[in-house]
């Protein structure tokens, strides 16, 4: 069912590159809510979806904050013949199924390079303690849309009835009727910002002025501030000074995170 729709102009080369971009890189696109661990694709494989004209992703999808949000795992096809992206979350359908999935999901992080211990195992744990609480609807994570699956597809508009080049339209299978004007809201307002960054893409793509960040990877810096985050948020409730706990103590935090990474770095 069609969720929001939008006449654009941008180019159909920009549309493939912004919607990548949110595949691979969707803390660069979401503003860091969410990061993507990507399975490699042989090359034989790619060649056969190639020849089928389609690239299909399997993700592990997790937060910013992997101690407050298990990680889900999703499938994204990119379907060339009729400009349209699909994201299928892979939802359990039965307790064990939750079991299953979530034993998948962490013996691919906890045995990932660079991913290791980043989930917390007691999030797991709750999800799967309790099989008559289990609902499939209620499943997918805060950060991630609460629907059965999404397309992103770009429409040709027929010349001379309109400047606009496509109809760039956002589809949704929900779980019920409940999520579907909470949904067409969000669509509305993900099809205006995706068509920002495709218009910036077509005028040459958007250049910093100011660089950020260069020294420390964010991926990494932010893996050690919710490490500090946890271990010393105490200090909130014991913060001797007259100064708001709230605002300095998370602010020493980010400070030293950086600090820690820096100087890891510069060791290895």
């Amino acid at each position: 069912e069609e969720a929001a729709r939008k006449e654009v102009s941008f180019s159909l080369e920009s549309f493939w590159k912004v919607l990548e971009k949110c595949v691979v890189e969707p803390h660069d696109v979401f503003g860091r809510i969410y990061f993507s661990v990507v399975d490699p694709i042989s090359a034989e494989e790619q060649a056969r979806q190639q020849e089928k004209g389609v690239k299909i992703y399997t993700r592990i999808v997790h937060s910013a904050l992997p101690d407050k949000e298990r990680p889900i795992r999703d499938k994204v096809i990119f379907d060339y013949n009729n400009n349209q992206i699909t994201f299928i979350p892979i939802v359990p359908q039965t307790h064990q199924e939750l079991i299953d999935e979530q034993n998948l999901i962490l013996d691919k992080y906890l045995h990932s390079e660079g991913y290791k211990d980043r989930v917390a195992k007691p999030l797991f744990a709750t999800a799967a303690s309790n099989p008559d609480s289990y609902s499939c609807d209620k499943y997918l994570p805060y950060f991630y849309p609460n629907v059965k699956q999404y397309s992103y597809q770009l429409l040709p508009i027929p010349p001379n009835t309109t400047t606009a080049k496509y109809n760039f339209i956002i589809k949704c299978i929900y779980w019920s009727k409940d999520f579907e004007k909470h949904m067409k809201n969000i669509s509305l307002c993900n099809l205006n910002l995706l068509t920002k960054w495709a218009t910036n893409e077509d005028n040459g793509g958007y250049k910093k002025r100011v660089y950020h960040d260069t020294l420390v990877p964010v991926q990494m810096y932010y893996e050690k501030y919710n490490e500090l985050k946890q271990k010393y948020r105490f200090w909130v409730d014991i913060w001797p000074e007259a100064t708001d706990p709230g605002k300095f103590v998370f602010e020493e935090m980010g400070i030293a995170a950086f600090l820690i990474c820096l100087w890891t770095l510069e060791t290895d």
